[in-house]
């Protein structure tokens, strides 16, 4: 769903499960090891007593693993947002004077899954059943009608129709 690439949720989860793992590790270890045979090449001075080392190990391995924590939670809350909040969000900074609305259904059986973006007089409509990836997007125009499965392409549209209705006005 969605456009994938290094700032997605997934990449966060895989990030932020990776570096929670390696500071689980060194925390548990005890040791700085893991650095260990590389001391000369990095020009490292000789290690600290063994209880610094103990009490460096457990400092840097608990920073890593609240850190990589924090940064798989945050990655995860990003996915509480839907495509088409996405959308509204990116345009809403793009166009100043957009309003955004969700149809409104009477019974719960009715498709609620139209939203609808105005700038001025015009509008463009936007179909999916759950707010997410692929939309339908329909213009005022008969030839503003077209399938989008990514932001960008569905920001573009959007952007570019509004504008050309708002400049038509």
């Amino acid at each position: 769903m969605g456009e994938e690439g290094l700032g997605t949720p997934r990449w966060g989860r895989i990030a932020g499960g990776a570096v929670a793992c390696l500071g689980l590790w060194w925390f548990a270890h005890g040791s700085l090891t893991l650095l260990g045979g590389f001391r000369s090449l990095l020009l490292l001075p000789p290690p600290p007593p063994p209880a610094w080392r103990l009490w460096l190990e457990t400092l840097v391995g608990l920073a890593m693993l609240l850190g990589g924590l924090v940064f798989y939670w945050r990655s995860v809350g990003m996915n509480d947002m839907r495509d088409i909040d996405r959308i509204s969000t990116a345009l809403e900074a793009e166009l100043p004077g957009l309003s955004f609305q969700q149809l409104s259904v009477r019974h719960d059986g009715d498709d609620d899954g139209v939203w609808f973006f105005r700038l001025g007089e015009r509008e463009v409509q936007a179909e999916s059943p759950d707010g997410q990836f692929p939309f339908l997007l329909e213009g005022e125009d008969k030839t503003q009608r077209a399938q989008v499965s990514s932001l960008h392409e569905a920001t573009r549209l959007l952007s570019e129709w509004l504008r050309a209705a708002a400049s038509e006005a």
